[in-house]
């Protein structure tokens, strides 16, 4: 039964204080944000196929590194692989462009392969390319293909590739033979 003039349980535990205070009370602190960092954390940059960098003549292609992710950039179950971090680093300070190219298929992993770059690929990067769904050709001639596109528009001369893949190192190897 109702008691006059007594609060009820619930009234009591709204009125007490709590050691925390009041949320409504709690004011945060703004956050600095960095304008040069992502949401991811990285540092931004400018795209290298910047117009003023590129004028479509013949021989001025930016030269490029191409890099996989699976197995070589990253190692299963740990981070980045720091023999290939510093394979990046030598060619980004060479002026070199690097490309992360991948046999995984658009639809599987695009977004995950890229959060998973901006966080642990420092340097700038353009990608990453993924196949198709529905493309049947092997991971060798789906990156030389690739390869070759960027060549034949004129856009990036591909002078070095880091894969795990047996049969795209040969690729590649063929490829420096047929073009060096």
């Amino acid at each position: 039964m109702f008691r006059r003039g007594r609060k009820t349980h619930a009234a009591n535990r709204a009125a007490r204080t709590t050691h925390y205070g009041n949320p409504k009370e709690v004011t945060v602190a703004p956050q600095k944000i960095d304008p040069n960092l992502t949401p991811y954390g990285a540092k931004k940059f400018r795209t290298p196929t910047h117009k003023d960098e590129f004028s479509g003549e013949q021989g001025s292609a930016m030269k490029a590194v191409i890099l996989d992710i699976d197995g070589t950039l990253q190692t299963w179950g740990q981070g980045a692989d720091a023999k290939v971090l510093e394979y990046c680093k030598k060619h980004y300070d060479q002026g070199h462009v690097l490309i992360v190219l991948t046999a995984r298929t658009h639809d599987y992993d695009y977004e995950r392969s890229f959060n998973w770059l901006m966080k642990n690929l420092p340097y700038p990067f353009i990608g990453p390319f993924h196949r198709a769904c529905d493309d049947p050709r092997y991971a060798s001639e789906f990156k030389r293909e690739v390869a070759q596109g960027f060549e034949d528009m004129n856009l990036y001369q591909i002078v070095g590739a880091a894969d795990d893949n047996t049969f795209v190192n040969d690729m590649w190897r063929h490829w420096a033979a047929q073009h060096f």
